[in-house]
């Protein structure tokens, strides 16, 4: 009777060890080791070299009574292979939901902390506007009346709205004769370039030749920059 009762007990034993082990458990619920300690069978038994201790758990012998292996449940089960039949109910205490699953969390980094675009805005560049010529003397440079074969001189200032140089000015004027570009030092436009938010003039002169009315147009030309004009008027007397 007492073969069979260890033969069934051997069979719980291995049966519980089988489903403990499919829940993932290991150490002190495989076959004992020198070190661990594990919770004693029915009636205090324990398999050889191990004694059931007061606090109902089997220990190695020479291991202290206080020797507790971190890793035992409350309804621990004894596998060893003289043990007392277990009690099936310590198999189904073992609830498979009060085992924790992974306290872990699946993303430790906060959303508000992920950069979405390291660039500033500020930092982003953006196209500059053009080069654009602008004549800023009022139209029509009005010279009014003037003394036939006397000359006068007016200036027209020019400067460059635009964001970035304009290539190389020209200068022209068309119309009467009577009115012309004066050359020399007063014209800082011609040839030049012209850097954004800069400016330049240049003279024109008026000398009728007899008792009448002129007219004439002059342009500011640049490749890059435009070609504004101002028209141009006189009165010989």
């Amino acid at each position: 009777m007492h073969g069979i009762r260890s033969f069934v007990g051997g069979a719980l034993g291995i049966a519980a060890s089988i489903a403990l082990t499919a829940l993932g458990l290991t150490g002190c619920f495989e076959t004992p080791q020198p070190s661990c300690a594990f919770q004693c069978g029915a009636g205090g038994s324990c398999p050889d070299n191990y004694s059931c201790r007061p606090d109902n758990m089997c220990k190695l012998a020479g291991v202290a009574d206080d020797f507790a292996c971190p890793n035992v449940p409350t309804g621990g089960i004894d596998a060893g292979p003289d043990a007392e039949p277990a009690d099936a109910a310590d198999v189904d205490a073992m609830s498979v939901d009060a085992m924790p699953i992974d306290a872990a969390p699946i993303d430790a980094m906060p959303i508000d902390a992920m950069p979405i675009d390291a660039m500033p805005i500020d930092a982003m560049p953006i196209d500059a506007a053009p080069a654009a010529l602008t004549i800023t003397t009022a139209s029509p440079l009005a010279f009014g009346q003037q003394t036939v074969a006397t000359t006068a001189m007016m200036t027209v200032d020019v400067s460059n709205s635009g964001g970035v140089a304009t290539s190389a000015i020209t200068v022209g004027i068309s119309g009467d004769a009577e009115f012309s570009l004066v050359a020399g030092g007063s014209d800082t436009c011609s040839t030049q370039t012209l850097a954004p938010a800069a400016t330049c003039h240049f003279d024109v002169s008026f000398t009728p030749a007899t008792t009448t009315t002129y007219t004439g147009l002059v342009t500011v030309s640049a490749t890059t920059g435009g070609a504004p004009m101002i028209a141009v008027t006189g009165e010989g007397i």
